[in-house]
């Protein structure tokens, strides 16, 4: 099944690089790629996947990844309730960056908060010349110290 997934994938963002072709040259400055997680919550007895989440919500935790620019999703992984929100991102990332690089986008800019701050995947996003990312991190006693000793005009 998940090579079907994926063949659909593969079609689907044949002609996305088609559509996005027909855009003017400006459309291609910068590519954003968005990533999160949604809780989405499910009624019914028993779905298959459905699982609880951090807030007592029943049902499922989808990671999306999309570009600011049009709002197009990207990628999208349906995952149960309980996953944190990081989790498979990197996997869809890359497939998403690797997209917009393929399409001619000049630059490419990855954005998520602190879930996605994952340091195993930093140096390699770093190495591709064309891309940037912002990631929130969370605010760590020595981080905080590290800042707060930082001088004002820094």
């Amino acid at each position: 099944m998940a090579s079907d997934v994926e063949a659909l994938i593969d079609a689907i963002n044949e002609v996305r690089r088609r559509v996005w072709a027909e855009q003017p040259e400006s459309f291609f400055d910068c590519a954003t790629i968005d990533m999160d997680g949604t809780l989405v919550g499910t009624t019914g007895p028993c779905k298959d996947g459905m699982d609880i989440a951090y807030d007592g919500t029943w049902g499922y935790h989808p990671l999306v990844v999309s570009l600011a620019e049009t709002g197009e999703v990207l990628s999208i992984v349906n995952r149960p309730g309980n996953r944190p929100s990081h989790e498979g991102a990197a996997r869809e990332v890359n497939r998403s960056l690797v997209l917009c690089l393929e399409a001619g986008f000049r630059t490419v800019l990855l954005r998520g908060d602190t879930d996605f701050s994952q340091t195993q995947y930093l140096d390699g996003w770093n190495a591709i010349r064309k891309t940037r990312f912002i990631f929130g991190y969370d605010a760590v006693p020595t981080l905080v110290r590290k800042a707060e000793e930082l001088p004002d005009h820094a």
